[in-house]
């Protein structure tokens, strides 16, 4: 979801008052030896529990921070009254779709072939659900819900131009979303409710390397989260108060702990690209654990000097700890020539290589990779806004003050709404506004830190010689502490009712601010001193990023 120009990653997801972003690396798209790819929601919830959506894309209130795009807030629905019980099934199959392709696309004989993980020509889709839901009390009720998404989609590891006799098998890749959900809610009286909600909701998805043997992974996703919300209808305000917790991990753990780059060859003939890859990359686990509280009051609203005033505050509080992992070592190799291989060395094999006719190869080289880099942060979060109501003009003028030591930042965003009900019978009504939205800072920035760093490279001169330590691998990124980017606003907007028919017009204009990008750091004049430590093409992160959008609706 693009909201307003903005990344879909910089959006607030918002579940029963808790966050449920992943912040690891939302933003990644590459699947290989050291990074996995990322989305940007935490948990894969089961639509067929929420109760509503609300999304806010402009004139955003002061109780919302941590986005540059806009929010995306859910609620899941309470327990109905009495018992209640639901089992459906779906299914959804290639047999029953119809595709319209391009006979001009380069990528189309990839996709007709099924070629990687994201072409799927060929697949089957079956969603299954059982919810229970009754009040078990005058007071107290429950709802439980299981649902599961299982997929099948046959796949080929190689591409149409790498296709041998040895490699031609089609293999099957799986996904599968389980969402288990219990809630609880306990009116106890008329100015207190709880409730409680729980959320186990893995992903596992069978997936293989692209143009290599022995790759098959699996990698996972998804969590658990547990929250508290209470209400309390007090003398003065409506307060609520919200406790969480949320495990999200983005893992990857594959068949085989090793990869080999050997050469094509008429024994290591499964490719005939040149390069005959045997492995995959190894296991990797990324965990992101939040801890949060938050607490709001909606104050009653009072009239002074003729103007009435609803005035709303908050308080936010998080915990939150990232890692990367690798806890097993992992062995990649590359290969040199030899005429004979000695000691049955499953790292050396016989037979004439196709590209430059070796009588044989042996891994000469290999990097072993094992290691974690974890950090924690703190967050907090103040806001107040006022809602000012004089005869046909409404002005809600708010501020939010955030901070982290993270990047060791306090903001300041003003908030300003303005509408004004033309004819005072809520038909016509002229709206505009004031903005500061500032974002978050992903995980991955201070997390990438080390990584290359867990690698190291030793070198044998023959196929009989022991393996010698070559060199640590200097590390290739370098964490910086950054501004966090923003999104000044303005909006003017127009609408009217007529034969019960709204008419609107919106005019959006969005300034994001010391947006984050990655270079490399002789770029911005910070070149590697110490080559052994950090590669002199090493890559870190700065606030070299801006944009500008204008949205008419």
């Amino acid at each position: 979801i693009s909201i307003n120009g903005a990344r879909p990653w910089q959006n607030l997801f918002i579940v029963d008052g808790m966050s449920m972003n992943n912040d690891l690396d939302p933003g990644g798209t590459n699947d290989d030896f050291d990074e996995l790819p990322g989305r940007s929601q935490g948990l894969a919830l089961d639509t067929d529990l929420l109760e509503d959506i609300k999304v806010y894309d402009s004139n955003v209130p002061a109780e919302y921070g941590g986005f540059n795009g806009g929010v995306v807030q859910a609620n899941t629905r309470d327990p109905k009254a009495g018992f209640h019980g639901k089992l459906s099934a779906q299914m959804t199959r290639s047999e029953w779709t119809r595709y319209h392709l391009n006979e001009d696309d380069p990528d189309l004989e990839s996709f007709e072939a099924g070629f990687g993980n994201s072409n799927q020509p060929e697949f089957k889709k079956l969603i299954t659900r059982l919810t229970l839901e009754g009040q078990l009390t005058d007071n107290f009720g429950l709802l439980g819900s299981f649902s599961r998404k299982d997929s099948t989609i046959p796949t080929r590891v190689f591409a149409v131009s790498n296709q041998t006799d040895t490699a031609n098998a089609a293999e099957v890749q799986t996904r599968r979303i389980d969402n288990y959900f219990l809630k609880a809610v306990w009116q106890v009286n008329e100015d207190w409710k709880l409730d409680l909600s729980l959320t186990h909701a893995p992903e596992t998805a069978k997936t293989f390397g692209p143009n290599s043997i022995l790759s098959a992974r699996e990698m996972e996703a998804g969590g658990d989260s547990l929250s508290a919300r209470l209400v309390w209808n007090a003398p003065l305000a409506r307060v609520e108060q919200n406790l969480s917790w949320s495990e999200l991990n983005t893992s990857r753990y594959s068949d085989s702990d090793y990869m080999i780059f050997w050469r094509t060859s008429t024994s290591k003939n499964w490719s005939n690209s040149g390069a005959a890859t045997e492995g995959g990359f190894g296991d990797i686990e990324e965990t992101q654990k939040t801890l949060a509280y938050k607490l709001k009051a909606d104050w009653n609203s009072f009239s002074w000097m003729g103007v009435n005033h609803a005035l709303q505050s908050g308080l936010e509080l998080s915990q939150n700890s990232a890692s990367y992992e690798r806890n097993k070592p992992y062995n990649s190799y590359t290969v040199a020539k030899t005429s004979t291989c000695l000691n049955n060395d499953p790292y050396c094999s016989m037979g004439p290589t196709l590209a430059n006719g070796w009588d044989g190869q042996y891994a000469n080289r290999k990097t072993v990779t094992q290691g974690n880099t974890r950090f924690d942060t703190r967050t907090w979060a103040l806001y107040l806004q006022d809602e000012m109501r004089y005869k046909r003009l409404t002005v809600r003028p708010g501020v939010r003050i955030d901070g982290d030591d993270y990047m060791s930042q306090t903001t300041v965003a003003p908030r300003l709404a303005i509408e004004l009900d033309v004819f005072g019978d809520s038909k016509t009504r002229i709206t505009g506004g004031a903005n500061r939205y500032y974002g978050r800072n992903l995980y991955t920035y201070r997390l990438r830190d080390g990584v290359a760093a867990m690698s190291t490279e030793y070198t044998r001169a023959s196929q009989t010689s022991d393996w010698v330590l070559n060199k640590q691998v200097a590390n290739d990124s370098k964490f910086n502490q950054l501004k966090v980017p923003y999104d000044d606003e303005l909006t003017l907007g127009l609408s009217h009712v007529q034969w019960n028919t709204e008419f609107a017009v919106k005019y959006v204009k969005r300034m994001g601010r010391d947006q984050v990008s990655r270079a490399w750091g002789e770029h911005i004049g910070e070149p590697s001193e110490d080559t052994g430590t950090l590669a002199a093409n090493y890559y870190t992160y700065y606030n070299g990023g801006k944009s500008d959008a204008d949205i008419y609706t």
